[in-house]
C-alpha cells in the first residue's frame, strides 16, 4: 500500500512536471508572438529555430547513446550487413526497462536516416539537431518509434 502510493505520487508529480516543461515555452512563444490561447506555436517554434522539450529530450537520449559507445550489430558480425551502424536492442521483459533512455536512444537512433547516421559525433549532433529543429513533429519517416 505504501508503494503504490508514493509510485503514484511519483507518477501524478512525474506528468505535472512534464505538462509544465512542454506548457511554459509555448505560453512564452506565445505572449512574444502575440497568439491567442487556441493557435499554433508550430510554426513559430520553426521560424525562431527552437527545439521543444520533446526533441530536447530526443536529441539528448540520442547523443548519450552514441557517446556510450554501446554495441552495434557491425560488432557482433564478421560481415557486412545493411544496418551494421544500428545499435543492437537488448531482450527485456519489462516496460520500464524500455522507457529507459539509453534503450530508447538505440530505437531512434536506429530509426534515423543512413547518410546522418555516417557522420563522425561532432557532424552528427549538428545534423541532429538540425533536423529535430526544422521539424519539431515526430517520427518524420513513417516509421513507429515504439
Amino acid at each position: 500500500p505504501i508503494y503504490s502510493l508514493q509510485g503514484f505520487s511519483y507518477y501524478v508529480v512525474g506528468c505535472f512536471l512534464l505538462y509544465r516543461v512542454t506548457w511554459c515555452p509555448k505560453k512564452a512563444i506565445r505572449t512574444l508572438a502575440d497568439l491567442g490561447p487556441i493557435e499554433s506555436c508550430r510554426e513559430y517554434f520553426k521560424s525562431l529555430k527552437l527545439m521543444t522539450a520533446i526533441t530536447l529530450y530526443i536529441y539528448t537520449a540520442v547523443v548519450q547513446t552514441v557517446q556510450m559507445e554501446l554495441p552495434r550489430a557491425k560488432d557482433t558480425h564478421s560481415h557486412n550487413t545493411r544496418r551494421a551502424s544500428d545499435y543492437l536492442l537488448p531482450g527485456h521483459h519489462t516496460t520500464r526497462y524500455s522507457k529507459k533512455p539509453s534503450y530508447i536512444g538505440r530505437k531512434i537512433y536506429n530509426t534515423l536516416p543512413h547518410n546522418m547516421k555516417k557522420h563522425g559525433e561532432r557532424e552528427f549532433k549538428k545534423s541532429l539537431q538540425y533536423w529535430l529543429k526544422r521539424d519539431p513533429s515526430t517520427p518524420r519517416n513513417n516509421t513507429s518509434i515504439q
